[in-house]
C-alpha cells in the first residue's frame, strides 16, 4: 500500500496496520511561521488502507513576502527515516488586513493546497459543470447532512442492499456520518467520470432531499 504525497509515495505496510505519521519540519525561507501547537499529526491506517481522503490541517501566519517551500515527514511508528515531503507554498493575494488571519495548510494523501479559515470545501456548481466528476470534499460535506434517507441514497445511486448493509457493518462504530461518506466514495470509486454532481443530485432529489441537490446545483 502507498501513500501518495503529489510525487512522492509513502510505503505503508499492512503489518501491524499502524498509523501514518505526518511530521512538520520547517519553513524556507521563513516567510510563513507555523502556529500550530502540534507538529505531528496522525492518520490511521484505515484510511490509508481504503485511499480515503483524510486532510490533517496545520496553521501558519504570514510573517514575509516571499513563496516559501514547507518541509514535512512521513512515517509509521515502525519506520526510523521518514519519506521527506516538500510542498510549495505560493501566496498570490495582495497583501491586505485579511492577509495577517491565520491560513490553514492542509496536508492530503492525494493534495497539499492552501484555504483561508472561511473557506467552503462545496462549492454551487455552475449547470454546465454538473456532469464533471464529483469531487471526494463535497461527498465529505454531504455526509454530515444526510440522514436517515442514507441509504435511498445508496439505492438510488446503484449500490444493492447488500453493500449497504456491509457498509453499515464496517462502520457503524465510526458514527453516521463516516457511514454516509463511506457509501459516497464507493459510488465515486465504482463509477469515476460518470460519478458526476448530476447522477448525485438526482440521487438526493428521488430520496427527497432536494434541498442538498440545490446545494450541489
Amino acid at each position: 500500500q502507498f501513500a501518495n504525497f503529489g510525487r512522492n509515495s509513502v510505503p505503508i505496510p499492512e503489518r501491524g496496520k499502524l498509523a501514518l505519521k505526518i511530521i512538520f519540519k520547517e519553513v524556507k525561507p521563513m516567510s510563513w511561521k507555523y502556529t500550530g501547537e502540534e507538529k505531528v499529526k496522525t492518520i490511521p491506517f484505515i484510511n490509508v488502507a481504503a485511499v480515503v481522503d483524510c486532510p490533517r490541517s496545520f496553521v501558519f501566519e504570514k510573517v514575509g513576502e516571499e513563496d516559501c517551500f514547507l518541509f514535512f515527514g512521513a512515517t509509521q511508528e515502525d519506520q526510523k527515516d521518514p519519506v521527506d515531503l516538500i510542498v510549495q507554498f505560493q501566496d498570490g493575494t495582495e497583501d491586505t488586513a485579511a492577509s495577517s488571519y491565520d491560513k490553514l495548510v492542509a496536508a492530503r494523501l492525494s493534495q497539499s493546497q492552501k484555504k483561508t479559515c472561511d473557506e467552503s470545501l462545496t462549492v454551487k456548481q455552475p449547470m454546465e459543470n454538473i456532469d464533471l466528476e464529483v469531487r471526494t470534499e463535497s461527498l465529505r460535506d454531504l455526509s454530515e447532512e444526510i440522514q436517515n434517507e442514507w441509504k435511498a441514497v445508496g439505492r438510488n445511486l446503484g449500490l444493492d442492499d447488500s453493500k449497504l448493509y456491509n457498509l453499515e457493518r464496517d462502520y457503524t462504530n465510526q458514527g453516521h456520518k463516516e457511514t454516509v461518506y463511506q457509501m459516497l466514495l464507493t459510488w465515486k470509486q465504482r463509477n469515476g467520470s460518470q460519478a458526476t454532481y448530476r447522477a448525485l443530485g438526482e440521487a438526493l432529489k428521488a430520496a427527497g432531499r432536494t434541498d442538498l441537490q440545490e446545494k450541489l446545483y
